[in-house]
């Protein structure tokens, strides 16, 4: 599941490996600024509180105050915000963090950043992120989707 810029510049992909024994996320990002490109990936990480958070994203569309963060594991985020403003635009921020440790000490690397997506991108992100449910969290999905959607935001899928 990949969320873009707006401009095509930078990219969030998300993808869900694993089977039931063990699942996680693949999270890759890169962020160009024409002067310089940045990128990361964590290949195993974890989502807190996911099922709340699906919830939350699927009331951002139609609640224009509110944000949004999907917390991850090694300080790992997904932020769904808007810009204030008179044209607001979704912000979409993010942290993608990992640890490696070595003999004598942990190393640990964080990428932060962030880029505007297209609001009308919105209800395919919720259901593209409501279809990578971890197995564990499976059963909370189908009611996240029917419970809060409005119609005219259900896309076939």
């Amino acid at each position: 599941m990949k969320i873009e810029s707006g401009d095509g510049q930078s990219w969030i992909d998300i993808e869900l490996h694993g089977d039931s024994d063990y699942s996680s996320y693949d999270v890759r990002v890169q962020v160009d600024i024409d002067h310089g490109l940045f990128t990361a990936r964590n290949s195993d990480l974890q989502f807190l509180h996911w099922s709340e958070s699906l919830r939350n994203l699927v009331d951002f569309i139609t609640n224009k105050g509110i944000q949004v963060v999907f917390e991850g594991t090694y300080d790992s985020y997904l932020k769904f915000s808007r810009s204030k403003g008179s044209k607001p635009r979704v912000l979409v921020d993010f942290a993608v963090g990992d640890a490696f440790v070595g003999r004598t000490r942990t190393h640990e690397f964080l990428l932060r950043g962030g880029f505007e997506i297209d609001e009308e991108s919105m209800p395919a992100i919720v259901e593209k992120i409501s279809a990578m449910t971890l197995p564990h969290n499976a059963a909370s999905r189908r009611p996240v989707r029917r419970r809060i959607l409005p119609a005219e935001f259900c896309l076939a899928v």
